[in-house]
């Protein structure tokens, strides 16, 4: 319902913008640098792991909008952080979902956008053992337990 075409980015780390507006819808391939129109920064991923080492360097891996809030998967960063894009030019990060296990990626929103299903690729680690998992956590602005892991479901 915007002109703006949202993509992850991973160098630099970030969500860059797309106006639409300056791409012609044709069947040709073509290069449109002048159509950045601008970029939400998102956390750097080798600084920010506070979990287990691993050998990906992948920054964001996906996004989801539910209305005016974007979530985006940091991989390297082990968390799912949160923009409000009714805030700034272009919007701002308002929250981030930390420490939800190794590497989250995969992102769904629920049908009535309460809830949000994030599957990491690496999960939970132990010792040398990994198993993948899958978050859900509650994105309802108005419910008391709003971005907190209401369930986690690992693969063992």
């Amino acid at each position: 319902g915007s002109r703006w075409l949202y993509a992850v980015n991973n160098t630099p780390e970030s969500v860059m913008l797309f106006d639409l507006d300056l791409v012609v819808d044709d069947d040709r391939a073509e290069v449109h640098f002048d159509a950045v129109g601008g970029y939400l920064a998102t956390p750097r991923g080798l600084e920010a792991d506070e979990g287990s080492r691993t050998q990906a360097s992948i920054g964001p891996a996906q996004l989801v909008l539910n209305g005016d809030l974007l979530y985006v998967s940091n991989f390297n960063a082990n968390s799912i952080s949160v923009y409000d894009l009714r805030l700034g030019a272009y919007g701002e990060r308002v929250d981030d979902v930390e420490m939800l296990g190794e590497n989250p990626h995969a992102l769904a929103l629920s049908p009535d956008g309460t809830l949000l299903a994030v599957a990491e690729y690496t999960g939970e680690v132990e010792d040398i053992s990994v198993s993948s998992s899958l978050a859900i956590i509650d994105v309802d602005p108005d419910s008391p337990t709003y971005l907190q892991v209401l369930a986690r479901m690992v693969n063992q």
